[in-house]
């Protein structure tokens, strides 16, 4: 004969034989130790269907299941859509940083006009004529680098053992944007005769007949081996200048279909790896005549 019970404690029913009346022992729901009542007790309590519970915690496993399953999916079907989207963000931000930067050489460049009344030459030689140092050292109080600037001995070699310690100072503009950091420049002239940079020869602005906002004075380039303060650059022998030609193999970035110059007025325009080596050596000259297309 079964005997039918309530837990005083959880309040689950439960059946047992009658062997056990009177004896305690676990309930078989909480665990915790209950008493079975008399045969005479437990007939006087109704039996009822047992209760099913389910753990809190199992629960609580399927909703975080269920969420993840969720995430998951929407992760697998929206990615794919807002991942170019992104792509497309950063590579506009970083074109905006390389034009800033390009533009901000070339306001330091006309600066300096402004105090000297021309141009830093390419590079400065001693009186032997062995070069010291690049037009870009010239220019470090124009990118607010005065105290770096106050510290290099201009009268020694940009390599000699006292300048050396600078070559790890590299102001952050002549960084090439996306790239490791280093001390390579991103940034160069075009060094030729008759643009505005040709070697020790000083340019004044009003030697620029082709107009200031035609004429390049400054080029971004990508992957560099020119560490910053060297006095080099790339010169007219470096450039296909063939008409017909394209630049692409010359000019390029890591952010756009070509790279930014600085211009003789101060501004920063895209050169596109489209444009004719023809076109592009027009805009470097500074009184060859051309009739160049609007940027």
């Amino acid at each position: 004969m079964a005997l039918a019970f309530t837990c005083p404690h959880c309040g689950s029913q439960t059946e047992v034989a009658d062997d056990f009346a009177g004896k305690t022992g676990p309930c078989a729901f909480c665990g915790r130790r209950v008493t079975v009542p008399l045969a005479t007790a437990a007939a006087a309590v109704p039996v009822e269907p047992p209760v099913v519970r389910t753990s809190r915690r199992l629960l609580g496993c399927l909703v975080t299941v269920a969420c993840v399953v969720v995430v998951g999916v929407c992760l697998i079907t929206v990615v794919p859509f807002i991942g170019p989207y992104f792509q497309s963000a950063q590579r506009k931000t970083q074109q905006n940083q390389a034009k800033d930067g390009v533009r901000q050489i070339a306001e330091a460049l006309i600066r300096y006009h402004q105090d000297h009344a021309e141009f830093p030459p390419a590079y400065t030689v001693d009186a032997k004529g062995k070069r010291l140092h690049s037009w870009r050292v010239l220019i470090l109080p124009y990118l607010g680098e005065g105290n770096l600037y106050s510290q290099i001995r201009l009268n020694e070699p940009w390599d000699s053992p006292f300048n050396q310690r600078f070559h790890a100072q590299m102001p952050a503009v002549f960084q090439e944007v996306g790239a490791t950091p280093g001390g390579n420049t991103c940034c160069v002239a075009i060094e030729g005769k008759g643009f505005i940079f040709d070697g020790a020869k000083k340019t004044k602005l009003d030697e620029i007949k082709d107009g200031p906002a035609d004429t390049i004075l400054v080029l971004e380039i990508s992957g560099s081996d020119i560490p910053w303060m060297e006095p080099k650059d790339y010169t007219s022998a470096d450039v296909d200048f063939t008409p017909g030609n394209r630049v692409s193999g010359f000019v390029g970035s890591s952010h756009s279909k070509g790279a930014y110059a600085g211009l003789a007025d101060g501004t920063a325009k895209l050169v596109s790896e489209e444009m004719d080596s023809s076109e592009f050596k027009g805009r470097l000259t500074i009184s060859g005549g051309e009739s160049e297309p609007p940027w």
